[in-house]
């Protein structure tokens, strides 16, 4: 049972179409579109799935909606010294995310504020936000608007793939969206053939290049000498991770990273995430629910560990984030994304097979791919202060970046220098594997 309308009155109501002015502003636009787009996201819900939460590293779908309109409150209209109707003081304890907030592990234990008051708080944002942006706002609210709505488009992706694990906990493995129509299983012979496609290297420069938004850990735009490489053409498949599984590859130290051997150890791995037997097959949990193992799709929900273990098996290496980026800079932004509604990777298209091809492909969308790079900054990076270095200005040992977006990532949100990064032990995000070697 979803939500019905009860909780779908979001940013895009009448009363908000009629007041909307008639000289178009897209910060506006965007704004409302980033809004209503997490709204339409809990759509199918019941009422018990916005307060459970799976583990301390995902959040319940009420704090998402909370936190997200808790930062327009905090960031931009509370300096500006506008109050927003019906908010209350515990409010920046519950939805606050840094030290001053509820700890994460805690999120899901609160039953209050209640769905209903969390959608309530949300129009009110909504309305205010709104209001602000109608009569006039200075360059540097305008920027934190932008930077909130890149923020929520985060939390969109997050907020699926947090329901992903709490329905797979659940033993009756609900679907969060049944599709009406399945779609079979392709056939192994259908897969894409991978081959590896030749990079000169060279002095290059990488981050941002200052035309439109980006985070502050994507600059300065900087020199960096690579050497020459090969990239694969497209996205390991799951029929290619099935053979590393049933040629022994979780049994061979040999391949493991000595914090992947312990991880081995330590949680007994031998599958992706998602993926269980079912006699002689395998099937795979997705959030249209359990479905056949499609072995031409890009394998997900794999660690850096897994990921790094399957690439010695082939021969090969995960790539740099800057091997990918220098690949990915002036290809088309096109892809397998959150827009598509497909909420699972597609297969590599036949157009990107042959011996010459355009270029690697599945470079956005899809999946997020592993690189081989650990999270630093930039040559010469000034993280700043206030929200934008909270959200990308902070770096932290021990975790890697991963490049490209994914299908449940907005594809306004992307951009070939955007940097994520995840701990190389992460599984619940839609993670895969790109294949490098050296020329």
């Amino acid at each position: 049972m979803g939500t019905g309308t009860v909780y779908r009155s979001g940013v895009v109501n009448s009363e908000s179409a009629r007041a909307r002015p008639s000289g178009a502003d897209p910060l506006r636009e965007r704004f409302e579109r980033v809004r209503e787009g997490t709204v339409r996201l809990t759509a199918p819900l019941a009422v018990e799935d916005f307060v459970a939460q799976s583990m301390p590293e995902t959040d319940p779908v009420n704090w998402h909606l909370g936190h997200t309109s808790w930062f327009f409150e905090k960031e931009i209209l509370t300096p500006l010294g506008i109050t927003v109707p019906g908010t209350r003081p515990e409010y920046r304890e519950i939805f606050e995310a840094g030290s001053k907030g509820t700890p994460a592990a805690e999120r899901g234990r609160r039953s209050r504020p209640t769905v209903a008051e969390v959608f309530d708080y949300r129009r009110s944002v909504d309305r205010t936000m709104l209001g602000a942006l109608d009569r006039g706002l200075d360059p540097e609210p305008r920027a934190l608007t932008l930077l909130g709505t890149h923020h929520e488009q985060i939390h969109q992706e997050r907020l699926l793939a947090d329901l992903k694990h709490l329905f797979r906990k659940n033993p009756g493995q609900p679907a969060y969206r049944r599709e009406t129509v399945p779609e079979p299983p392709s056939e192994p012979g259908g897969t894409v053939p991978l081959r590896f496609v030749a990079f000169p290297g060279g002095k290059l420069r990488f981050g941002h290049r200052g035309d439109g938004f980006a985070f502050v850990n994507e600059t300065p735009r900087h020199p960096r000498r690579i050497p020459p490489f090969r990239l694969a053409s497209r996205l390991a498949t799951n029929g290619e991770y099935l053979e590393f599984i049933e040629e022994g590859g979780y049994r061979d130290a040999s391949l493991w990273l000595p914090a992947g051997r312990r991880m081995l150890r330590e949680e007994g791995l031998e599958a992706p995430l998602y993926w269980q037997r079912s006699g002689d097959r395998w099937l795979e949990f997705t959030l249209g629910g359990l479905i056949p193992l499609d072995p031409a799709a890009p394998v997900i929900h794999v660690s850096f560990h897994e990921a790094a273990a399957f690439a010695r098996w082939r021969g090969a290496r995960l790539p740099t984030e800057f091997e990918w980026e220098s690949a990915a800079a002036d290809r088309p932004r096109e892809g397998c994304f959150l827009e598509r509604e497909r909420l699972r990777p597609e297969p590599a298209a036949p157009k990107d097979a042959g011996p010459a091809g355009p270029g690697p492909a599945q470079l956005f969308g899809s999946a997020w791919e592993w690189t081989a790079s650990a999270d630093l900054p930039y040559p010469r990076h000034e993280p700043g202060s206030g929200p934008a270095a909270a959200l990308g200005g902070s770096f932290f040992a021990g975790r890697i970046v991963v490049r490209g977006g994914s299908c449940l990532t907005p594809e306004s949100h992307l951009r070939a220098s955007y940097r994520r990064f995840l701990r190389p032990g992460t599984r619940w995000q839609t993670v895969g594997i790109r294949l490098a070697r050296d020329s």
